[in-house]
């Protein structure tokens, strides 16, 4: 009945709903401001009876690190007294449940370092949506707002992690990683209907739909707690908590500006915002 969007940027975008120039003297459908078709202030629409804000993220990752097992730990862990007998420190063979090295005697504390690379990726997508045509559901003459963001991060990270030693299976683990990284980014954005453009300030060859991209500098850290398990003498089962923050990255709201009126739409990559994920994990791992 009296809906109105909080995008102030949509005064500056016009709209003509047949797909038409907006020119009276060619076109019978006159253009008229989003804003106003939104609000019900353009005789072409009654306004928007319901208005839909949807949002989908998406993450992605793959690395691979160097370990370096050195400190406080020597020699490889070897089943020769026997299955289930516990560690041997003087033997070789397979890794024990914080890495391959077996523990100096009587010390139950093992410290690892890491090198690596890492490709995370963020994808985030949004909409805003309109229903103008006094029709139930959303339809193709009604008004969408539409933004896809991709986040590729390539980068450099070092890592540490402490492992105490409960018992000659169990170990708990707290570590963490730091990384910095290229963003690669890739945003797209479009408002109109399913049929038709918007454009700014009725400039019809401006059109609302525009896709930028840009390299930009990105950081990730990462820190976890939780336990390993050691199941045999080369597997083991993890699990704990983990949580990771990522700066540097676009996101979809962010690059849906309110206002457009002193910049093109919407200007270029918007990289400025900030990610934090937690979360429980398991997993397992097998030494060779």
């Amino acid at each position: 009945g009296d809906l109105r969007a909080a995008m102030q940027g949509y005064h500056d975008y016009h709209l003509n709903l047949d797909g038409g120039t907006g020119d009276p003297a060619t076109d019978a459908t006159p253009q008229d401001q989003v804003y106003n078709y939104v609000t019900g202030s353009s005789g072409q629409s009654a306004g928007a009876s319901n208005i839909r804000a949807m949002r989908d993220l998406d993450y992605q990752g793959i690395e691979v690190n160097l370990f370096s097992f050195g400190l406080m730990g020597y020699g490889r862990a070897t089943p020769t007294c026997g299955t289930g007998c516990g560690i041997n420190p003087y033997g070789s063979g397979f890794g024990r449940l914080g890495g391959p090295l077996n523990r100096p005697a009587g010390n139950r504390v093992q410290i690892l370092t890491s090198h690596g690379a890492r490709w995370f990726q963020i994808r985030d997508s949004a909409q805003l949506a309109y229903n103008i045509d006094g029709t139930p559901g959303y339809q193709a003459a009604d008004i969408y707002d539409n933004v896809n963001i991709v986040n590729n991060l390539y980068g450099y990270q070092f890592g540490s992690m402490l492992n105490y030693c409960l018992n000659q299976r169990v170990a708990l683990n707290i570590g963490g990683k730091v990384g910095v990284y290229a963003n690669d980014v890739d945003a797209r954005r479009c408002v109109g209907t399913e049929t038709a453009t918007a454009y700014r300030f009725g400039d019809n060859s401006d059109l609302a739909k525009t896709d930028y991209s840009d390299i930009v500098l990105a950081t990730l850290g990462q820190a976890n707690v939780g336990l390993n398990c050691r199941i045999t003498n080369a597997f083991s089962i993890n699990g704990g908590y983990q949580v990771i923050g990522v700066s540097g990255i676009a996101t979809a709201f962010d690059q849906m500006s309110q206002d457009f009126g002193t910049s093109a739409h919407p200007g270029g990559v918007h990289a400025s915002d900030s990610l934090l994920l937690h979360g429980a994990y398991v997993g397992g791992t097998f030494n060779w």
